[in-house]
């Protein structure tokens, strides 16, 4: 169980007070993850004729194995940046998740 967050009632002195929650802002952690999530599909998604894409579940073996063996740079490009972008959605989640116990 979380422990309960205490606000802590304006100054006397102050004319305002304002609490502010200690994380990362929401859209900044957002853009991060959208543009790391597209950095990591452009290297496998190359639109134009005569590129090869990322082989569906519906490819036969034969495809998914030669498409993984004569493609192996731009396949971890992808998982390294897919990586990044998991993490900022889990920074995201977590910033989500921590504000609004904080707000009640």
């Amino acid at each position: 169980m979380a422990a309960p967050v205490h606000i802590p009632t304006p100054d006397s002195n102050a004319a305002t007070s304002t609490v502010y929650h200690a994380s990362p802002p929401l859209g900044l952690v957002a853009i991060i993850f959208t543009v790391l999530f597209g950095a990591g599909l452009s290297f496998v998604i190359l639109f134009g004729a005569g590129h090869s894409n990322f082989p569906g579940p519906w490819e036969s073996a034969d495809t998914i194995v030669t498409y993984f063996q004569t493609h192996s740079w731009p396949v971890l490009m992808c998982a390294f940046f897919q990586f990044g972008a998991a993490i900022a959605l889990g920074e995201f989640a977590i910033s989500t998740m921590s504000r609004l116990l904080f707000l009640g």
